[in-house]
């Protein structure tokens, strides 16, 4: 702790994070009800803030000297929720000149004004979803062909907010095992979560004869700097003749330009040759030391 009192950091409370996260914004990774949550079921996390001329700056999460929900921290205090991990906002007012004493190698966004946090150094990419003009007409009418004739077949999509989370949770879990051979982890904590921040998930999700067949699990959170949308994860039903991931992904894309276009929507890490034709890559910044 004397570094941080050397660089201009103190420790602070909860309390203290959460009234900086809801002053100079957050992304899921470090939304403080999230946080919150985690603190609930266990994690101990150390809180620290920034003071300039006696006011909170900039408050931060650390979680084993990680800056929390990193991906990078192999010793997370919480592991299994569905949250994302590789697109950090910091609780920061943004000219704020500080020097940051924690690991990270996930910020979104630039931090001109830190000594230590750049782009510069880090390989990392985030893969931020196209906008619809950015595919080929081609393309867009391909995407609305196989909707159509799922739709004729007996398919339907419908907005993920009008089924209850125990049935949101327990489909989701049963095609995570379908598609890839694995369910959700430790389910009481997961049940929990699903029913406290129900609200939070967004989109679309695909129906066959009134029965769920595919769930693009989307997490949005809102807070001053915007709102991010989370690709989480994705279970379908794999002996659907039609091509429900395409289709789950096609439908979310139309689904978040309704918040408008200054949403940012991710999917994670840029990898996988599929994020090639969804996705354009962002550089990450990382803490240099």
């Amino acid at each position: 702790m004397l570094i941080k009192k050397l660089l201009g950091w103190q420790q602070c409370d909860f309390a203290s994070y959460k009234m900086v996260a809801q002053r100079y914004g957050y992304s899921a990774e470090s939304a403080p009800d999230y946080i919150e949550f985690m603190i609930n079921y266990g994690a101990k996390f150390n809180f620290i803030a920034y003071y300039h001329h006696g006011e909170i700056v900039a408050a931060v999460c650390i979680d084993n000297g990680w800056l929390v929900n990193d991906f990078k921290n192999n010793n997370k205090s919480i592991v299994g929720l569905p949250l994302p991990v590789s697109g950090i906002v910091l609780p920061m007012r943004r000219d704020v000149f500080c020097c940051a004493p924690f690991k990270a190698r996930c910020l979104s966004g630039d931090y001109p004004y830190s000594l230590n946090i750049t782009k510069k150094f880090s390989k990392r990419l985030e893969a931020i979803a196209k906008k619809i003009p950015d595919f080929s007409k081609k393309t867009q009418q391909t995407r609305r062909r196989e909707i159509k004739k799922f739709q004729q077949s007996g398919g339907a999509f419908i907005d993920i907010s009008t089924i209850s989370a125990d049935v949101l949770l327990d489909s989701y879990d049963a095609l995570l095992k379908k598609r890839w051979g694995q369910g959700v982890t430790n389910l009481a904590m997961n049940q929990a979560f699903f029913r406290r921040f129900q609200h939070c998930f967004y989109g679309d999700i695909a129906t066959l004869n009134g029965q769920i067949i595919g769930i693009q699990l989307l997490l949005k959170t809102e807070s001053v700097r915007g709102i991010f949308v989370d690709f989480i994860n994705i279970g379908y039903d794999v002996t659907c003749e039609h091509p429900l991931g395409t289709m789950l992904m096609w439908r979310n894309i139309e689904r978040v330009a309704e918040l408008g276009a200054d949403v940012k929507y991710s999917y994670g890490f840029m990898s996988g040759e599929y994020k090639k034709r969804w996705c354009v890559p962002r550089l990450l910044s990382r803490v240099i030391f």
